[in-house]
């Protein structure tokens, strides 16, 4: 398969795979931020398959648990104990601070937010849902029905009911919005595909304090923040910096970069949440392989969170003296960054990645990057010089396309 040009890769995809997602290149290679496709070009990776590739692209160290860890028992199921399930399990309650708590473990971050939904209902014996505006939780009909974008939605039907969705950092309609029947409310400290819009202070506060006073539980979106990616190993750590249990999670969600590109998710639970076997299971969920290899992301992770702000503070230096025009705003925390420009999103994507560089679009004048949080400074400021190029490029086209137009 490695030889297939491109052309036989395209028609090989449009015989077998089902069409759920526009395509443009086949890569075949990585090494750390770089990515090189079958033609040999390479890549400066700045979406790190979509924040799942933490450390980046065939990490020495993750490399070798691999091989170790898939030369032993790969999945025993949950019908039996397993080392390195545990090993995570308390690696993960230590960072999230919620002592005495519990993890569950899954596939993916809709697995995730599936079981955090079950497990809001279960323990509050309660039916609505909050979330917000601009959210995105995942495409399973649960995780679906909390999403906000009704793109997602059309031609699947009828969602889960009473999912109500509110306006992010709107305190005075979440306080409408509460009442005695809400089981829980859902929050992403940073919308990842809503455009990277952060929580503010004032609205986590007013989310906890609601949940305490309505006997609610606040759920906690990590699937992206997580995992270091805002420079701490969860984004609402943050916020316990200054405010602490003030503003704790009953539950988070966990998933992507948790094992460097394999497959897990996790829901870690206070020591007050509660369910019995035969509740909830997984089938793959927490296998040794996953786990195993979570455990050695996470301590690679560890070694180069201390950086990742310093790489915020640059890269955005290098975003703002470029004084290009067309760039209006750039917004973020640690390494999940975005960009607002007053251009076509998916036209600068298309243009960054004709010049070696990897984003995507995540709103129509929005553009987004996670890269791998090994990212060097250097690489950055390439980074930065190629979207100012991809901007002039886009700029240069659409000039000539008028020119054109006028001609005729």
């Amino acid at each position: 398969m490695i030889n297939l040009t491109n052309k036989e890769i395209i028609e090989l995809d449009k015989k077998y795979i089902l069409s759920t997602y526009k395509k443009k290149i086949c890569f075949n290679e990585g090494s750390d931020c770089f990515i090189y496709d079958n033609n040999g070009q390479k890549y400066i990776d700045c979406i790190g398959g979509i924040a799942t590739c933490s450390v980046g692209h065939n990490n020495p160290n993750i490399k070798n648990t691999i091989i170790k860890s898939s030369s032993n028992i790969l999945n025993t199921s949950n019908l039996f104990y397993s080392t390195p399930q545990i090993k995570l399990a308390e690696k993960l309650i230590i960072l999230s601070k919620l002592n005495n708590g519990k993890c569950f473990f899954c596939n993916s971050g809709t697995e995730s937010i599936e079981a955090a939904i079950k497990i809001a209902k279960k323990n509050t014996n309660k039916n609505k849902i909050i979330t917000l505006e601009k959210s995105f939780h995942g495409r399973t009909l649960g995780s679906l029905s909390a999403t906000w974008n009704p793109k997602y939605k059309e031609g699947f039907g009828s969602m889960i009911e009473k999912f109500i969705h509110v306006p992010i950092n709107n305190c005075s309609k979440l306080k409408k919005s509460f009442d005695s029947d809400v089981a829980a409310i859902i929050i992403e400290p940073i919308q990842g595909e809503g455009g990277i819009n952060e929580c503010d202070i004032e609205f986590i506060i007013t989310a906890k304090k609601l949940c305490n006073k309505f006997g609610a539980l606040l759920i906690f979106d990590e699937v992206q923040t997580g995992n270091g990616r805002t420079g701490k190993y969860f984004c609402y750590e943050h916020f316990i910096d200054n405010y602490g249990e003030i503003i704790k999670p009953d539950i988070i969600t966990l998933a992507k970069g948790l094992a460097n590109g394999i497959p897990i998710g996790a829901v870690i639970v206070n020591d007050l949440i509660k369910l019995n076997p035969g509740e909830h299971g997984s089938t793959f969920g927490g296998n040794n392989f996953a786990c195993s290899v979570a455990i050695t992301t996470i301590n690679e992770i560890k070694k180069v969170m201390p950086d990742i702000f310093s790489k915020e503070v640059f890269f955005k230096k290098e975003i703002l003296a470029l004084k290009n025009e067309h760039i209006k705003h750039i917004k973020g925390k640690g390494l999940m960054l975005a960009i607002d420009i007053n251009l076509s999103a998916k036209d600068v994507v298309e243009k960054c990645l004709e010049n070696g560089l990897i984003i995507n679009a995540v709103q129509e004048n929005t553009i987004r990057l996670l890269p791998p949080l090994t990212i060097s400074k250097e690489l950055l400021k390439k980074t930065a010089i190629i979207i100012d190029k991809s901007i002039n490029d886009v700029i240069g086209k659409i000039a000539n396309e008028n020119i054109i137009i006028n001609n005729d």
